[in-house]
């Protein structure tokens, strides 16, 4: 389940921006903002990208954890 409290903090934490998210996801800061509330979900490029930019520890917290 995605945790966005801590997808937040990770941001940051490697001073990001949902900008920077969207841009490197070559999306719009809407659909960041659509998958971030659960209206869509994270594809595994997705999470893949975002683990690069956040730290692999940090992504299992955001998208694995309870």
């Amino acid at each position: 389940m995605f945790n966005e409290k801590k997808f937040r903090m990770a941001l940051i934490e490697n001073g990001l921006k949902i900008d920077d998210i969207a841009k490197a996801l070559k999306v719009s800061k809407t659909t960041i903002y659509r998958k971030i509330k659960g209206e869509s979900d994270f594809f595994r490029s997705e999470i893949q990208t975002i683990a690069e930019m956040v730290g692999k520890e940090n992504a299992n917290q955001i998208f694995f954890a309870n």
